[in-house]
């Protein structure tokens, strides 16, 4: 019986709207950033390495750099 591993695990950072370049429309988004975890008993308990963040559409699932939550990128 295993009882310890490792697993990817996204926190949330942000969210709101903005205008999805896959959709072109504006959509609902979650600002992530990934992390590498070692778990007890499928509890994560230490970070272990750490990605950068990235912002993902709600609607379509693509994911974006943050930049593109940037004012000149919105169409505003």
């Amino acid at each position: 019986m295993v009882i310890w591993g490792f697993r990817w695990r996204d926190k949330t950072l942000s969210s709101g709207t903005f205008f999805c370049p896959h959709c072109n429309q504006v959509r609902p988004y979650k600002r992530k950033r990934p992390g590498y975890y070692f778990s007890l008993f499928f509890l994560p308990m230490i970070r272990v390495w750490r990605r950068s963040p990235f912002v993902e559409c709600q609607v379509c699932k693509s994911r974006f750099d943050p930049k593109v939550l940037e004012s000149e990128s919105q169409g505003t």
